[in-house]
C-alpha cells in the first residue's frame, strides 16, 4: 500500500490520517487472519497485519511512535477478541504486535528520517529490523502460550516468527518503494514476466499439486527484479505471498502435502517466503544501484565529452607510437583555432594521425612535447607568441599507460588578454604607487601643520587661562566682570581641550602601554566631570569592579573616558543621568557609558567617528567640532581594542569600549 506520509514534507495531520488508515486496515487483516486460523486458535498461517502495523507506526514522527504503537496494541487486541479469541490472549497478542511494530519502525527510522528502500544497505536495514521485530513478537507470543498452557510454545514462537517476518518483508517494501521513480526495462517482453509468475505460482501451489517445486518461482521473481523497478518487485512479493499462503491453506503445494502439522506447515511456507522476499529485494536493490551507477557514468562521460569539445581551452590528447612519434587522437575546435589545422583529430574509428610540420603552431607543440619528454616528471609549460596580438600557453603532461603506451594531454590557453591585463595592471600599480606617495606626503604635511598650529596655540591659551585665574582672585571685581571672566575661562578651557585633541590626532608619538586600573581611571574622570555635570543637573553613576586592569597608556585611557563621558554629559538633558559600568572575562574588559539623551540616528552611528562629522539634529546647540570620537577610535584601535555606539535615535546612547585585559 502506498503511504504518502513517509514523505518528510508531509504535514502532521497527513501523517496522523495515514497512520489511522493503516490501523483500520490492520484491524481488518488481523480479523481475517484469525478467521483463517480457525475460531479461537492460537496462531495464524500468515499475519499480514504485522506489515500494516509497522506502516501505522512509521507514518508518524519518531517521538509519536510509542503512541502509534499503543494504537496498534488496541486495534490488534480488539480484532483478535472480535474474531473469537479469549480476552486475555487477545490483550497479550495485541501488546506483542505493538512491540514488534515499534521495534521495526525504530530501527528503520533511527534519525526521524523517512525510510527508503533503494539500496542494498537499506534492504539490509529492513531485513535486520524485520528479524528483530519477528524475534520480539515470536518470543512474546511463545511466552504467552507457555504461561497459558494452550499450545507448544517453541513451535508457536517459530510459526509466529516466520508468519510475521514474511508479512513485514512483503508489505512494508510496497510503501517504502512507492516513490521510486525508476522506469521499467526490457521492452514489451517484460510484460510476459507477470504472466509467467502467475503460471508458475499456480502450478507449484495449486490444490492437489504436491510436487517439490518450491524453487520454481525464484527465477521468475528475479526476472521481475531485472526488468521492473523496486515498487513493481514489492507488489509481486505481496501477491506471491498471498497466493502461496492461501493455496497452501487450501491443500496445494509441496508444503501442504508433506504430512506436517498445521503449525509446521505454516512455519515452512512462511520461512520459504521470508527467504524469497529477502533474496529478491537484495537482488532488486543491487540491480538498481548498478543501473544508477551506469547512468551516472554515462552522464559524466557525456558531460566530459561535451566539456572537452565545447571548452574555451584548447584540449588535445595524443599518443606516441613505437618510434616515439606523437599522433593526435582527440582535439577540440579551440585547439585547432589556436594552433592551426595541423592538430585536427582524425575522423572517428580511424587511426591517430601524425603531426605534420607545416605550421608555426605544430612546431611550437612539438617543441613543448620534447621538453616534457626530457622533464623528470613528464611535464612542460611553454608560453610563446603566435602572431602579433596572440600569445598562448601550452601545458603538456606525459602519462605512462599499461603495455608501455604513452599518452600526452595538452592544454592550450590563449593568454593574450592576461598578458595585456598584466601590463595594464603594472602601469596602474605604478600610477597608484605614485598617487599613494603623494597622498602620504600631503597627509604628513597636514599633520605637521596641525601639530605646529596646535603648539603655537597652546602658549597663548595657557596665558589666557593663567591671567584669567589671576583676575578671579581680585576682590575688586563686580558681578558682571566675574561673569565675563567665567565666559573667558570656560571658552579658553574648551579651546585648550580642542588643541590637545588636535595634537593627539596628529602626533605619531605615543606613551608606552602598561596595566591601568579601570576603576581608578573612571573615578578620576568622574571627579573631574563632577562640577560640569552638577551645573547641567546631570547625575553621574558608576558600577565598576575592583582590581580589573587593561593594557593601555594611562593618558590614552583617561582621554578616551573623558571624551566619551564628556559627550554623554553634554547630550543628557537636565534631570538625566550618565552611568559608567564595566564587565570582563579572561581576555577582555568592556566599559559601557550609558546616557538618556536624545540618542543618535542609526545611520549616523558610524559616521560620528569621522573627523569633524556631527550628527544632524542631536548636535544642534551643543558646542563641539567633531574630533572627540575620532580621537577615541584612534586611541582604542592603537591599544588593540574596539569602540562602538548603540542607539535607536530616540532614547539615549550606549558607548562600548573593549580593551585587552592585563594578565594576572
Amino acid at each position: 500500500m502506498p503511504l504518502p506520509a513517509l514523505d518528510e514534507r508531509s504535514r502532521p495531520a497527513t501523517r496522523a490520517a495515514a497512520s489511522g488508515i493503516a490501523l483500520v486496515i490492520t484491524f481488518v487483516l488481523a480479523w481475517g487472519a484469525v478467521q483463517l486460523a480457525g475460531h479461537g486458535g492460537d496462531t495464524s498461517p500468515w499475519w499480514p497485519a504485522a506489515g500494516t502495523s509497522v506502516l501505522a507506526v512509521l507514518a508518524v514522527r519518531r517521538r509519536f511512535m510509542p503512541l502509534a504503537a499503543l494504537g496498534v496494541a488496541v486495534v490488534s487486541a480488539a480484532s483478535n477478541h472480535v474474531a473469537g479469541r479469549p480476552l486475555e490472549i487477545s490483550l497479550a497478542f495485541g501488546v506483542a504486535n505493538a512491540i514488534e511494530a515499534l521495534v521495526v519502525a525504530m530501527i528503520l527510522s533511527p534519525r526521524d528520517r523517512p525510510p527508503r528502500l533503494v539500496s542494498v544497505r537499506e534492504v539490509t536495514r529492513l531485513v535486520a529490523a524485520t528479524l528483530a521485530g519477528a524475534s520480539a513478537v515470536g518470543l512474546a507470543v511463545g511466552l504467552v502460550v507457555h504461561l497459558l498452557g494452550t499450545d507448544d510454545p517453541v513451535a508457536t514462537a517459530g510459526a509466529v516468527f516466520s508468519s510475521h517476518g514474511s508479512a513485514v518483508l512483503a508489505i512494508v517494501p510496497l510503501a517504502l518503494t512507492w516513490r521510486d521513480h525508476a522506469s521499467a526495462r526490457g521492452g514489451h517482453a517484460r510484460w510476459m514476466q507477470p504472466l509467467a509468475l502467475a503460471v508458475v505460482v499456480g502450478a507449484v501451489f495449486f490444490p492437489g499439486v504436491s510436487l517439490p517445486l518450491s524453487f520454481l518461482p525464484m527465477p521468475v521473481l528475479l526476472w521481475g527484479a531485472y526488468v521492473f523497478p523496486l515498487r513493481g518487485v514489492a507488489m509481486q512479493l505481496v501477491l506471491t505471498a498471498t497466493a502461496a499462503t492461501t493455496l497452501t491453506l487450501l491443500g496445494g503445494g509441496p508444503f501442504a502435502g508433506a504430512g506436517w502439522s498445521d503449525v509446521q506447515t505454516s512455519w515452512a511456507v512462511q520461512s520459504f517466503l521470508v527467504v524469497y522476499a529477502a533474496t529478491v529485494l537484495y537482488f532488486a536493490a543491487a540491480r538498481r544501484e548498478t543501473l544508477s551507477v551506469a547512468e551516472d557514468l554515462l552522464v559524466r562521460e557525456q558531460l566530459l565529452r561535451g566539456g572537452l569539445v565545447d571548452s574555451q581551452v584548447g584540449m588535445l590528447i595524443l599518443e606516441e607510437d613505437r618510434s616515439g612519434e606523437p599522433r593526435v587522437r582527440t582535439a577540440n575546435w579551440r585547439a585547432v583555432s589556436l594552433l592551426g589545422p595541423g592538430v585536427a583529430a582524425p575522423p572517428r574509428n580511424e587511426v591517430p594521425r601524425v603531426l605534420p610540420d607545416d605550421s608555426r603552431g605544430v612546431q611550437v607543440l612539438r617543441a613543448a612535447i620534447a621538453r616534457a619528454k626530457d622533464d623528470p616528471e613528464g611535464e612542460s609549460v611553454t608560453e610563446v607568441e603566435l602572431g602579433e596580438d596572440r600569445r598562448v600557453e601550452i601545458l603538456v603532461t606525459r602519462v605512462q599507460r599499461d603495455g608501455g603506451r604513452v599518452l600526452l594531454t595538452v592544454q592550450v590557453l590563449d593568454v593574450s588578454e592576461r598578458v595585456h591585463a598584466a601590463q595594464a595592471l603594472a602601469h596602474a600599480l605604478a600610477d597608484e604607487r605614485n598617487a599613494a606617495l603623494q597622498l602620504r606626503e600631503v597627509a604628513r604635511q597636514k599633520d605637521e601643520f596641525v601639530s605646529a598650529v596646535s603648539h603655537e596655540l597652546r602658549t597663548p591659551i595657557t596665558s589666557i587661562i593663567g591671567f584669567a585665574e589671576l583676575l578671579e582672585d581680585e576682590p575688586s571685581l563686580d558681578d558682571d566682570a566675574r561673569a565675563h571672566l567665567s565666559v573667558i575661562t570656560r571658552n579658553a578651557d574648551r579651546l585648550g581641550r580642542l588643541v590637545e585633541d588636535l595634537l593627539a590626532l596628529g602626533s605619531g608619538r605615543r606613551e608606552s602601554a602598561r596595566p591601568c586600573d579601570v576603576r581608578e581611571a573612571v573615578t578620576g574622570v568622574l571627579e573631574d566631570m563632577g562640577p560640569n555635570a552638577s551645573d547641567r543637573m546631570v547625575a553621574l553613576r558608576e558600577h565598576m569592579p575592583f582590581g580589573v586592569e587593561v593594557v593601555i597608556p594611562p593618558s590614552d585611557l583617561v582621554r578616551i573616558l573623558s571624551n566619551l563621558i564628556g559627550n554623554a554629559v553634554k547630550f543628557t538633558p537636565p534631570g538625566g543621568e550618565v552611568v559608567v559600568a564595566a564587565r570582563f572575562d579572561a581576555d577582555l574588559v568592556t566599559i559601557e557609558i550609558v546616557d538618556n539623551g536624545p540618542g543618535i540616528a542609526p545611520e549616523d552611528l558610524e559616521k560620528v567617528f569621522e573627523r569633524f562629522y556631527r550628527a544632524k539634529g542631536t548636535a544642534e546647540g551643543v558646542p563641539g567640532v567633531g574630533l572627540g570620537l575620532a580621537l577615541v577610535r584612534q586611541l582604542v584601535t592603537r591599544a588593540g581594542g574596539t569602540v562602538a555606539l548603540g542607539s535607536d535615535g530616540r532614547s539615549g546612547t550606549v558607548a562600548r569600549v573593549t580593551l585587552p585585559r592585563a594578565s594576572g
